[in-house]
């Protein structure tokens, strides 16, 4: 008894289970109770015919008959039994779910859908100039919902899509249909909707082509065993992916759609970091300026040169430019709360080309010179969906401001622009029209007020090409694949990145594959042995490498081998003596193997080589109070924390002032650590008073019981 869409979901994962592992008979037992619990009598029919099919298979075999065809004739049933599933749980969504989009279906199969030849034709008038504008575009809603909504798809849906992406109809159309038709097969698998994708993205159209190769690329992902088991699905991919300078345009999406899983953490970096300080700098550059009278306009402030000569916001700015310049998606968040805007109600728009003739915007662009907005419009930066959110909000304008962004541009600037753009490859052009699509989408995918749940939303699997055909039947070449896992690595997804590099290791292992295999674990606080073995078999592959060396010795002393560790170091410091980070490793070994004398040398050696390095300057504090030189470690604590900015040194320098009987100092000392701590963390105290609560047994060496540390705690 399917109760509800979760457990219709968990449903249909278990029923295509059964069915890649060949359980047909059990796969058919469970689809019949579900027809029959949701009164789909239809497919009870289509069940038993396949059940028939089977059992006949069966009993040959059984009776010794040997059949060379049999493995396609089961091959076959399996599809049969696939389609057949994708159906029943496609009807069982739509009569249950009240997500999209099945609310949508609900909605379109109750709304009288207009026939096909009606929608053509609208279309085709609008191109011949034989109807207004306002019905083109009721034609684009009517042709965007018959093809998403709509499934199975029969001749008369299938000749649609033909006969509106193979004539010289308008972007506006022939986009739509590729975007609505690619989203139908994401949710439904048919090998006719596949078939219609994979020609349209073996056509020279740029647009078209990446629509049509998005929807490929994710639907092999999610219906993988639907394709690898069907010959012909598989023989169209190979024939799409032999095509000359396809693969490379793969790759290239592959990249554009995993780029979109930073765009969070991209949009909180410029919300709470790059663009605040650039903020500041514009307040800096009003106050030098506002004293200036005209009279002076020829003298040379120095001061001025401040502001260039201010690292931190040549930082910011840099970053924010390298972002750009990236393809990173940096105006999500200017446009998210543009989104609401009465235009993103209708689904289609969310994937509509830029069109200036569209009703909504035509009035900005009555003028035919370049103008400001147009130009700002077509600068490549901006995706579909942006360009017209920005429309919309300069209608909002007062006169006077959309005035000043319609102006025409002087003939010089618009001679620059067009040089500019004139100097992109096609290569170049073609990705940066893949970024603008995926932003598109998960623009969509995010921001739509019904949005899809998870397993709707295909942009949640896009770290997943590791389990797609693209990796698995080795579609990719090695190359690729290994510049995949890089560019997955550089986007910070370290297990995504080291399941691919895993399949490598054994095939053509170096120094780097391992380095980064051992990095992976690192960094998602994996088990630190394994990252250790990497590590070592880096180094064994490229001996006394410096990066290695200094992860292994990390990884050593994690592990509390401190002899190992040790070693390491002082290898490392034999091929690059002198560095303060190795002496503090190699000092901080000693430490833990109770050669004080050694160790507190060590950081002497640092600290008067390096006298501003604070980490030098701690321990001299720290191994002096372990030393019992209270003294000592009062003088170099107190110097550390002039320039101290980390709370969790600062917690420890408080509570062994505490246990040296120096409690209103400690106090003092612990307060700041704790201020430092909450404008870093906000409100979360608890891992603050949980990192205060390890200091318990220190303080019951020096006297101060449990009782005591915890009012101390609460005092602070």
């Amino acid at each position: 008894m399917l109760k509800n869409s979760t457990e219709t979901t968990q449903a249909q994962q278990k029923i295509n289970s059964f069915i890649q592992q060949g359980h047909i008979n059990l796969a058919l037992l469970y689809l019949d109770e579900y027809a029959e619990q949701f009164k789909l009598n239809a497919f009870r029919n289509t069940i038993q015919d396949i059940k028939n099919d089977y059992a006949l298979i069966a009993k040959y075999f059984i009776e010794g008959f040997s059949d060379p065809l049999r493995p396609q004739v089961i091959e076959k049933v399996k599809n049969e039994t696939y389609k057949l599933a994708d159906q029943l749980f496609d009807e069982i969504f739509i009569n249950q779910a009240q997500t999209f989009p099945y609310q949508q279906i609900r909605d379109y199969r109750y709304t009288y859908p207009i026939d096909n030849e009606t929608i053509v034709k609208r279309l085709q008038d609008y191109a011949d100039g034989l109807c207004e504008r306002p019905t083109y575009e009721d034609a684009l809603v009517w042709l965007f919902d018959k093809l998403w909504l709509t499934a199975p798809y029969n001749e008369s849906t299938i000749e649609l899509y033909k006969q509106v992406t193979q004539n010289l109809l308008s972007a506006n159309e022939q986009c739509l249909a590729v975007t609505a038709t690619g989203l139908s097969l994401w949710r439904y698998f048919e090998e006719s909707k596949w078939a219609l994708l994979v020609q349209t993205a073996m056509q020279q159209n740029d647009d078209m082509q990446i629509r049509a190769l998005t929807a490929i690329c994710f639907t092999i992902i999610r219906h993988k065993d639907k394709i690898a088991g069907n010959a012909s699905c598989m023989e169209l991919l190979h024939t799409l992916t032999e095509q000359t300078g396809m693969l490379g345009k793969i790759k290239t999406l592959l990249k554009q759609i995993i780029r979109s899983t930073g765009t969070a953490q991209v949009t909180e970096k410029l919300k709470t970091d790059i663009l605040p300080e650039l903020m500041k700098v514009g307040q800096k550059m009003q106050n030098r300026f506002k004293d200036i009278k005209l009279e002076t306009e020829d003298d040379f402030n120095p001061a001025w040169n401040k502001i260039n000569e201010d690292s931190d916001v040549e930082k910011k700015i840099r970053e924010f430019g390298e972002l750009q310049m990236s393809g990173a998606d940096v105006y999500f968040a200017n446009f998210a709360e543009l989104k609401n805007h009465p235009f993103f109600h209708a689904i289609h728009r969310w994937f509509l080309p830029f069109d200036k003739r569209h009703t909504y915007i035509a009035d900005l662009f009555v003028d035919n010179g370049k103008t400001i907005l147009e130009t700002f419009i077509k600068n490549g930066v901006l995706c579909n969906s942006d360009k017209y959110s920005f429309c919309l909000t300069v209608k909002q304008m007062p006169l006077q401001q959309q005035q000043m962004v319609k102006e025409n541009l002087g003939q010089e600037l618009e001679q620059q622009l067009a040089e500019g753009m004139d100097k992109i490859s096609a290569e170049e052009k073609w990705a940066r029209t893949a970024n603008q699509y995926i932003q598109d989408l998960y623009r969509f995918f995010q921001l739509y007020p019904k949005k899809a749940p998870k397993k709707d939303n295909p942009l949640q699997y896009a770290l997943a090409w590791p389990d797609s055909l693209l990796f698995q039947e080795n579609i990719l070449t090695d190359n690729m694949q290994l510049e995949i896992a890089d560019f997955i690595f550089e986007q910070r997804h370290y297990t995504a990145a080291s399941y691919i590099y895993n399949k490598f290791k054994n095939i053509s292992p170096s120094a780097a594959l391992y380095q980064k295999i051992g990095y992976a674990f690192e960094k998602e606080g994996a088990n630190a042995q394994e990252a250790l073995a990497a590590y070592e078999k880096a180094d064994l592959l490229q001996p006394n490498d410096k990066w290695t060396l200094k992860h292994m010795a990390i990884k050593q002393a994690e592990l509390g081998d401190y002899e190992k560790a040790l070693h390491t170091y002082q290898q490392l410091n034999e091929i690059a003596p002198n560095d303060k980070k190795t002496e503090l490793g190699m000092c901080r070994c000693l430490i833990q193997l109770n050669r004080m004398e050694e160790a507190l040398q060590m950081a002497f050696k640092i600290y008067w080589e390096h006298p501003e390095y604070q980490p030098a300057i701690f321990t001299i504090g720290d191994i002096s109070f372990e030393t019992g030189n209270s003294q000592q470690a009062q003088k170099y604590w107190e110097m550390f924390l002039e320039n101290a900015k980390t709370y969790d040194n600062i917690m420890d320098i408080g509570i062994k002032f505490w246990c040296m009987g120096e409690q209103a100092k400690g106090l003092d000392i612990l307060k700041k650590a704790k201020a430092i701590y909450e404008n870093k963390a906000g409100n979360d105290r608890e891992i603050f008073y949980t990192q205060l609560e390890s200091y318990i047994p220190l303080l019951g060496q020096f006297g101060i019981n449990e009782t005591d540390a915890r009012l101390l705690f609460d005092i602070i």
